[in-house]
């Protein structure tokens, strides 16, 4: 951690993250935030505040620097450039430039020390592959904004008493088994050790089968037997972590105290629990670039933007958790 401000990338302007993000700064004495900048169009940021009838004096930064002397007096934005015209809740290509500019000029802030780590609002994909986006998502682009691998981010949703890892993330459910490789799971744990073994000791891992009850004995499908198990035994030999699996999916999260990270094959074996156990705690966390990234865990949702009632505590948590890393 240095003294630098977090930054924020607007994300998409007319969904519910710049909502809940305004709404969060208004309660800033009484509810009081670490100091961030937003990297937005200003004209949304104050399209956004007028919709919400909530008064928010905007700071232009041409230094981050200034961000925490200015921050309980005003919110700081360091201007983008972009169709100024924002029509609240209504998702268009239109914005793509916008969103993907704040990712890339965040990471150079951040690669020049200005700002110490990086917290995301919720983009709307179907925008920005309209706009001819051709990354997955937040978690590969800035990976290779960063000049690295796509697949050298991993994606980890963090709730108080669970934290979870797909090792496939957004791709079509029958494509997942052709993209559970030796290579891929080795990289997936050995960034999990390098990024989380000082805070627990020993870092303990449980890793998920693909198939019911971990594929049976391979009566019930092969990739535990072919790729799963040799590559978790070859890891045992060369990591520090304590690595547990393959298991069953369906009762691996029964003990939430057993395990510090469960490693599920891909998006819903994992993603589906965490939120069904605490939604609005949960924080999306990037590792394995060279700085944190944060972000809710929820999307866009258009149709609660400007509404003022979705609920912030995921952004929340999301702002305050680079203080505990």
């Amino acid at each position: 951690m240095t003294n630098a401000p977090l930054v924020v990338t607007c994300g998409d302007p007319t969904g519910v993250g710049m909502d809940i993000l305004l709404r969060l700064w208004v309660q800033r004495e009484t509810r009081p935030l670490p100091p961030f900048y937003l990297l937005a169009h200003p004209d949304h940021v104050g399209g956004m505040a007028a919709r919400l009838g909530v008064s928010v004096p905007i700071h232009p930064l041409q230094d981050p620097a200034e961000a925490a002397s200015v921050f309980l007096s005003a919110l700081p934005v360091f201007p983008l450039l972009g169709p100024s015209a924002l029509t609240i809740g209504v998702p268009s290509p239109a914005y793509a430039k916008t969103t993907l500019l704040a990712l890339k000029i965040a990471v150079q802030h951040l690669q020049a020390g200005l700002a110490s780590s990086l917290v995301t609002l919720p983009l709307h994909k179907a925008s920005l592959y309209e706009a001819g986006f051709q990354g997955m998502g937040h978690t590969d682009y800035l990976a290779t904004l960063c000049g690295l691998a796509p697949d050298d981010a991993v994606m980890m949703l963090d709730a108080p008493a669970l934290r979870v890892v797909p090792l496939t993330i957004h791709i079509p459910l029958a494509a997942v088994p052709q993209h559970i490789t030796s290579a891929r799971l080795t990289k997936t744990l050995t960034t999990l050790d390098r990024a989380l073994k000082d805070r627990f000791s020993p870092l303990r891992i449980a890793v998920c089968g693909l198939n019911p009850h971990a594929g049976e004995g391979g009566h019930l499908g092969e990739e535990e037997q072919t790729t799963i198990i040799p590559t978790l035994t070859a890891l045992r030999d060369h990591l520090s972590v304590d690595i547990e699996g393959p298991l069953p999916a369906d009762t691996v999260f029964m003990d939430l105290g057993r395990y510090d990270v469960i490693v599920g094959m891909y998006h819903d074996q994992v993603l589906g629990p965490i939120k069904a156990l605490d939604f609005w705690h949960t924080v999306n966390v990037t590792l394995g670039l060279p700085f944190l990234r944060t972000s809710p865990d929820h999307g866009t949702a258009h149709g609660l933007a400007g509404l003022g009632t979705a609920d912030a505590r995921s952004l929340f948590r999301a702002l305050w958790y680079h203080r505990g890393w």
